[in-house]
């Protein structure tokens, strides 16, 4: 076939369409460069339009392309024709991409392209692609172009409207149908993040990536972005109802969203490419705040989109969503801002900076972008904040990274994505799961206390996840953490979603020991993306699900609430230290007792409590006991009083002993130089288990009580009062056996 006299190509143009007629019918790996050094093909886009040719040069159809199209329709005739969908999905904007300005004068002017197809869907390393030759476009409508494939005479076709238009209807048919299939088969939510949890929006061609070359100008002011209509938007952005980690996660969600949108071509370009994206807080100087990700970068076609206010991304079913959020988030943390980005694919470096004063003030609704050269492979997004209105400081610095890394945790456990804060990685602490037999059968089979939850409600909405109970409870991280597309935007750090139907009040078992993660993606979300939108069924939500955790065989809410482990669980150590310690400072804020103001009754029995005596009483208790091979000591804490005249050495000891029946046991010594008095509560005592067993539910006025019955006791056998232990040991008796156990 004589291209020059079919076309009136130049020489070179020649030369590369060439090389797709030779080979038509061959299976071929990728197509390396001519002698030349011209590509054939390129690996970003599906369309290529190499920058010396005003024409398009070749089609590459992907078997994994989102737009089904691309499929190939034989004719008894020995021609072909298909349907390929143009770059970007919105056929209004066709013409901002330069690949579909190439084919459109191809199609003008009657010039074929060359045409590869990949071979399988779910190929080997190396890709393979079949040559099909050469096909002219000649009809474009509703974002498809129609190819006509050229027989071996060369000639064409004339053009059956019908069949073009029947066969773009069957390729948008059937591009809405393997949409609605991925995401009918998007996997269980309640399990990490798998890797095509969201659609690929990718250009319709493109997991390889090569060299894009576009026709702009280096190291020049390129252009201008406009911001309108949103100025005076600008300037009420920092008096937003904002948490800090919830305006640093605006831009994490653009990080993520990036590589999710592009992680074929970011795994071709880079075999070991792992998303990786850093905040960095300095509070010196006014207050500086960097976030930048090697994600796939702001493309060329999104830039002008990316600044104007509440104009949302062409595809906004993943975590951008709104168009505000990235603005929004940098106005309320700073006066001055600035972004850089590169694309990848693109060879340019694109940076545009915000002083919100001054752009609020004038009125401008155009900023300055400036481009520089760079190579192809560079992918990045760098986002600056300085002169702060909010700088962090240390406390709200550590809080940053606890939130960051339960409002991402689908994300850290898939494995994929790598945050970073001031340097350190941020991390999600699972919470191992209470494995124990029904709180009725303490000797039965042990039961791993997780409930899959899957609610439907009136309104059709569906909530999937779980809801367990937690091995050792903790107030701080029980609750429900509720997320909208694999992100918590309900129950992040400390703020875990508690109703009171479900976990009770503060001091119940429930509220320490119960804890879940439900997906809400039927629901939708505030355009600040920290809380849901429940249109007006929260009641009937946490009334199903209440129904749904008390259901036999497994009622989780019934054991959260009665179970009590055979072994006791100490309270954490820095609860317990610190609660010692400020009943410490207390007494010796205030503890030169130098008189006893109320009289004391003399007793005719003889004091069992008398020092170095350890007498057992008809109750069988030993008020004295020595500690026992299993105590195990939580704090020990000593102070030094002054009382009658007298410093006394006090030691005030939080253990846990089962062999010991005592909830407090009362030890004078005056052996010594210095009067001594050890004072022991018991942790694993039956009333301490049943009512003071988890952190949070007051413990320190429990244990002052007990300290100021122990003082009181030794203050009393010092003023002489007969057998005032006895007090002491009828307490103990009661706890233990009648007010331990909850009616």
């Amino acid at each position: 076939m004589d291209l020059e006299s079919l076309f009136g190509l130049s020489p070179s143009h020649q030369e590369r369409l060439q090389w797709f007629l030779d080979r038509a019918g061959a299976v071929t790996g990728w197509p390396t460069q001519l002698s030349d050094g011209s590509f054939l093909v390129t690996r970003p886009k599906g369309i290529f339009k190499p920058r010396d040719l005003s024409y398009a040069l070749s089609i590459r159809i992907q078997a994994s392309s989102p737009y089904a199209d691309g499929e190939v329709h034989h004719r008894g005739d020995g021609s072909w024709y298909f349907a390929y969908h143009q770059e970007g999905e919105d056929p209004d904007l066709r013409d901002r991409e330069y690949a579909n300005v190439g084919l459109v004068e191809c199609m003008k002017s009657g010039v074929p392209v060359g045409v590869l197809r990949q071979v399988d869907k779910y190929p080997p390393k190396p890709v393979k692609y079949d040559v099909l030759g050469l096909a002219v476009p000649v009809w474009w409508e509703d974002g498809y172009f129609f190819l006509e494939g050229l027989p071996p005479s060369g000639l064409l076709r004339d053009i059956d409207l019908p069949e073009v238009r029947r066969v773009i209807r069957e390729a948008a048919t059937s591009a809405k149908h393997a949409a609605r299939a991925a995401q009918d088969a998007q996997p269980d939510q309640t399990d990490a993040v798998a890797p095509h949890d969201y659609p690929d929006r990718r250009s319709p061609a493109s997991v390889d990536v090569e060299r894009v070359e576009l026709p702009l100008g280096h190291n020049a002011m390129s252009d201008a972005v406009s911001i309108r209509p949103g100025v005076a938007m600008l300037g009420l952005f920092p008096h937003m109802k904002y948490e800090p980690w919830y305006a640093l996660g605006e831009l994490v969600d653009n990080g993520i969203q990036s590589y999710l949108s592009n992680r074929d071509r970011l795994r071709d370009a880079e075999p070991d490419y792992r998303l990786r994206i850093e905040i960095e807080i300095d509070k010196t100087q006014g207050g500086t705040i960097v976030v930048r990700d090697n994600a796939a970068g702001i493309a060329h076609g999104d830039w002008h989109r990316a600044f104007l206010v509440a104009e949302p991304p062409t595809d906004a079913t993943g975590l951008s969503q709104f168009g505000v959020g990235m603005k929004a988030a940098c106005c309320w943390f700073a006066k001055n801002w600035s972004l850089r980005t590169s694309h990848l694919g693109e060879e340019i470096i694109r940076s545009v900076s915000f002083d919100i004063p001054e752009i609020v003030a004038t009125r401008d609704e155009t900023l300055a972008v400036i481009d520089e050269p760079t190579d192809w492979r560079t992918h990045f997004t760098e986002i600056r904040m300085s002169n702060l209105y909010r700088t962090p400081q240390t406390k709200t610095q550590a809080k940053i990274k606890e939130y960051l890394g339960a409002i991402y945790r689908q994300f850290l456990r898939n494995g994929d994505v790598e945050l970073l804060f001031n340097g350190d990685p941020i991390t999600f602490q699972e919470h191992p799961v209470l494995t124990a037999p029904l709180w009725s059968d303490p000797g039965g089979e042990p039961i791993t206390w997780r409930k899959d939850v899957d609610l439907r409600l009136d309104s059709g909405r569906r909530v999937k996840g779980f809801v367990s109970i937690r091995e050792k409870g903790a107030t701080r991280s029980a609750g429900l953490a509720l997320f909208y597309r694999n992100k918590v935007v309900t129950g992040a750090g400390e703020d875990t979603y508690r109703p009171e139907e479900i976990f009770g009040r503060s001091n119940d078992f429930r509220s320490q020991r119960v804890f879940g993660e439900l997906h809400m993606d039927d629901f939708n979300v505030t355009y600040t993306k920290d809380a849901l939108v429940w249109y007006d069924e929260e009641e009937e939500f946490i009334e199903a699900l209440r129904v749904e955790l008390e259901a036999a065989p497994k009622p989780l809410l019934r054991q959260a609430k009665e179970y009590r482990s055979r072994q006791v669980d100490p309270a954490p150590t820095d609860l317990t230290g610190e609660m010692i310690r400020g009943i410490a400072e207390a007494l010796r804020s205030g503890s030169v007792i130098t008189d006893i103001h109320d009289p004391l009754i003399e007793m005719d029995v003889e004091d069992p409590y008398l020092h170095g005596e350890s007498q057992e009483t008809d109750a069988g208790n030993v008020p004295n006991k020595q500690p026992s091979s299993d105590e195990v000591v939580q704090v020990d804490q000593d102070l030094d009083l002054a009382v009658l005249g007298e410093v006394w050495r006090v030691e005030l000891r939080l253990v846990s002993d089962e062999g010991n029946s005592n909830w407090l046991s009362v030890l004078p010594d005056q052996s010594g130089a210095e009067p001594r008095l050890t004072l022991t509560v018991n942790q694993a005592h039956p009333f301490m288990r049943a009512y003071c067993e988890l952190p949070g539910q007051e413990l320190e006025p429990v244990w002052r009580v007990a300290v100021a019955l122990g003082l009181g006791q030794e203050l009393a056998r010092r003023s002489g009062a007969k057998q005032p232990g006895l007090v002491t040991m009828h307490v103990n008796n009661l706890l233990r056996d009648i007010l331990s156990k909850k009616v």
